[in-house]
């Protein structure tokens, strides 16, 4: 089903007091280009948590159906990984994709990875050594496998598949004297920039922390102490909404990382009036550009309308951008700029 695409752009210029330097941005509003939907009996798609773009290939992981299914660029399923029988090479609980050069990493149950080509045919399998009742962020760089870990004297870990070695990368942030706090404040996404320095992308706290080798911050960007993009970000809300009110906060719900630009799927949470139920409304995408001097560029805001809030997506190298909603059977496509 095809729709119309709306493009709306704003650019807009501001100074912010934070340790980034002055903002200039492009605010760009997008409708859907297409719609897919996977409901036939030969395949029906729902329960994914997550999903990345390699090679012409998009992975998701459907985790409650113990599958990770491929689909080609046009979104026609190319194969689909299942249970089988075979303990070691079937997916088991697939809960973060990683796609690289070659082979994607699937992040399983019992802190086993498992790597697949872009056939969907089984490469190996690594478990790693340290216990973890759960993993925020996930990725993998040059026989390296880069992951959170609550449990660990450090919130994330650096190991070596060729040698075994295990570094410990980042700060726990001053305030984890609860666990619910150390997950919190401390864990989320990780990717290896280059050899020397590491991007984090803390999803509850709305920050992206860049550190060097030796876990040293080097510079740090969170977008709920930049009120410019806080307010544009709200630009659509309703006519009476308070567009100043500190009640409105923007959480990190996935991330993808390409050369030196880092691309955040953000939602506005608004604290509830009454009850504890929280209010998430608005997609957007923030293109965000890593500069050699560790300085932080927001390029892009992008809005999403749809009537969906999604939890993650993938960027195609001629910049399509498929989102999905965790439960539901379709996925959108956009186009970047």
């Amino acid at each position: 089903m095809k729709f119309v695409k709306l493009l709306l752009l704003i650019f807009i210029s501001v100074s912010c007091s934070t340790s980034n330097e002055d903002i200039a941005f492009e605010y760009v509003i997008l409708d859907p280009k297409e719609k897919h939907e996977f409901d036939s009996d030969e395949y029906f798609l729902s329960n994914m948590w997550h999903m990345d773009f390699n090679q012409g290939t998009y992975i998701l992981a459907e985790t409650e159906y113990n599958r990770i299914t491929l689909l080609n660029k046009d979104h026609t399923v190319k194969a689909t990984i299942a249970q089988e029988g075979n303990y070691l090479t079937d997916p088991n609980f697939p809960m973060i994709i990683h796609a690289s050069e070659g082979e994607f990493a699937a992040f399983m149950a019992e802190n086993r990875i498992r790597f697949y080509n872009y056939e969907g045919e089984y490469q190996s399998s690594y478990v790693l050594k340290s216990a973890t009742s759960g993993i925020e962020g996930f990725s993998v760089s040059n026989k390296n496998i880069f992951y959170s870990d609550e449990n660990g004297i450090s919130p994330y870990v650096k190991v070596n598949l060729q040698t075994d070695e295990v570094k410990n990368i980042g700060q726990f942030h001053p305030d984890h004297t609860t666990k619910f706090a150390k997950i919190y404040k401390s864990l989320g996404q990780i990717f290896e920039l280059d050899d020397q320095r590491f991007v984090t992308v803390l999803s509850a706290m709305g920050e992206v922390i860049l550190y060097n080798s030796d876990s040293e911050i080097l510079s740090k960007f969170n977008i709920n102490e930049i009120d410019e993009l806080k307010t544009t970000a709200r630009l659509l809300e309703e006519a009476n909404a308070d567009k100043n009110s500190n009640s409105v906060r923007m959480v990190f719900e996935d991330s993808k990382l390409r050369g030196n630009k880092l691309y955040i799927l953000a939602i506005q949470d608004k604290e509830p009036e009454t009850g504890n139920q929280r209010n998430y409304t608005q997609n957007h995408i923030i293109q965000l550009k890593i500069e050699k001097d560790n300085s932080f560029k927001v390029e892009r805001l992008y809005k999403l309308n749809g009537a969906r809030i999604f939890n993650t997506f993938a960027v195609a190298d001629d910049n399509t951008l498929t989102v999905s909603h965790p439960t539901e059977n379709q996925l959108w496509t956009y186009e970047l700029r």
